[in-house]
C-alpha cells in the first residue's frame, strides 16, 4: 500500500491469472479489478473465474447496462432481456456484526451484544468484547482482516486457543 509500483506489479499478476483462467478476453477484462490491490477484498476462488467459461453462464455488466426491471422470466437491462433460472443479489452484507447480532448474545448482567454495540462494535483486536467473557470471535469486527481471510483465521484460532489454555492453567 506504500509503493504504487509494487501495487501495480501484484495487480498485473492477478490480472494475468484471471486472463489465463477466463477464455473470453472481453469477459476476463470485465472481471479484472480496476481498484488498487488491497483496497477491496480479492476473490478467494474455487473455480470462480472458470465458471465464466461455461456455456450456461453469462456475465451481465450492470455498470454498463443497469437493471431496469425484474421480470417474471429474469431481468431487463438497458441492453435487453436476460432470461434466468436463478438470480443472486450480491449487494453487500453485514460481514462482521450481522451474524453475531442476530444470535441475541447476552453477556454479564444480561447485557445484549446488540445494545453494547449500539454505537458500533467495540472489541479487543476483533477477538473479544467487554462484558462477554466467554465469547471469542474469529475474524470479528475490528480484527484487521483486510486481506486473505483464510490465512487470518489460522492466526485467530491459534490466539484464542492459547488464551483459553492460559486461562485454564491460571485458574487451576
Amino acid at each position: 500500500m506504500t509503493s504504487r509500483e509494487a501495487n501495480r506489479t501484484i495487480s498485473e499478476f492477478i490480472a494475468e491469472k484471471i486472463r489465463e483462467r477466463v477464455r473470453n478476453p472481453e469477459i476476463a477484462e470485465k472481471l479484472i479489478p480496476k481498484h488498487p490491490f488491497g483496497t477491496k477484498r480479492p476473490a478467494l476462488d474455487t473455480e470462480y473465474f472458470e465458471t465464466f467459461n461455461r456455456s450456461n453462464v453469462t456475465l451481465v455488466d450492470l455498470k454498463a447496462t443497469p437493471i431496469e426491471e425484474i421480470t417474471p422470466d429474469g431481468i431487463r437491462t438497458r441492453a435487453g432481456e436476460h432470461a434466468l433460472d436463478s438470480m443472486i443479489f450480491a449487494t453487500g452484507f453485514d460481514a462482521f456484526t450481522g451474524s453475531l447480532l442476530r444470535m441475541n448474545i447476552r453477556g454479564r448482567g444480561g447485557v445484549r451484544l446488540e445494545d453494547h454495540w449500539a454505537a458500533g462494535p467495540r472489541t479487543l483486536l476483533g477477538f473479544a468484547s467487554h462484558y462477554f467473557p466467554n465469547l471469542f470471535m474469529i475474524c470479528g469486527p475490528q480484527s484487521g482482516v483486510y486481506f486473505n481471510v483464510a490465512r487470518n483465521i489460522e492466526q485467530h484460532v491459534d490466539w484464542i486457543a492459547d488464551c483459553i489454555q492460559y486461562m485454564c492453567h491460571t485458574i487451576m
